[in-house]
């Protein structure tokens, strides 16, 4: 989605313009709009879910 919108942006598109395109919302696109490359990272690093199961991991993969 990211990269997408990038791609809109340089192509000079609105970002009302680039949301209708993508078929998103506008506080979609207006949220990575201006955000760079190591911001995005970082988001997509906090997203990352941890699963209830990670507490129990070795003794899930224990042999």
């Amino acid at each position: 989605m990211y990269t997408q919108i990038q791609q809109l942006k340089a192509l000079k598109y609105s970002q009302r313009s680039a949301a209708e395109v993508l078929g998103i919302h506008r506080d979609t696109v207006r949220r990575y709009w201006n955000m760079s490359i190591e911001d995005y990272e970082a988001e997509v690093a906090k997203i990352r879910k941890i699963s209830m199961l990670d507490e129990f991991k070795t003794v899930i993969l224990r042999p």
